[in-house]
């Protein structure tokens, strides 16, 4: 399976999503969420061995393989936070005004987690 390009959701509620949803090799992952006086706290546990920094990418022209994580790598990460108040029905258009949801970086309105071009670099420090 490719873990190159995928998504870990939690939310404040306490249940948790990955996407793709079909991987099993996104296992492992922890997380927790708790309130605060102005709003939540949630945080994340990702083992870097489930990223891959191996190019498997097909849109530009990567092979199949798998890399660990190594000192000085840069990968790309993001970071998105939604506020859905209609409980349904997306974050945009018509009657989901009161709805919210913002990127770290990249287009926080066409943010897709398998499009790398619209993540951040994250550099992983020696």
């Amino acid at each position: 399976m490719n873990n190159k390009g995928f998504q870990l959701i939690k939310s404040v509620d306490g249940r948790t999503y990955t996407e793709p949803s079909i991987n099993p090799d996104l296992e492992g992952w922890e997380s927790a969420v708790a309130r605060r006086p102005r709003g939540y706290v949630v945080e994340f546990n990702i083992p870097l061995d489930m990223i891959n920094t191996h190019d498997t990418s097909i849109e530009s022209g990567g092979t199949p393989g798998f890399r660990r994580r190594e000192p000085g790598d840069v990968i790309g990460f993001n970071v998105g936070m939604g506020d859905n108040d209609t409980g349904g029905g997306g974050y945009f258009g018509p009657g989901n005004r009161s709805n919210s949801y913002i990127a770290w970086d990249g287009s926080s309105l066409n943010w897709v987690y398998y499009k790398e071009e619209d993540w951040g670099r994250l550099y992983l420090a020696p």
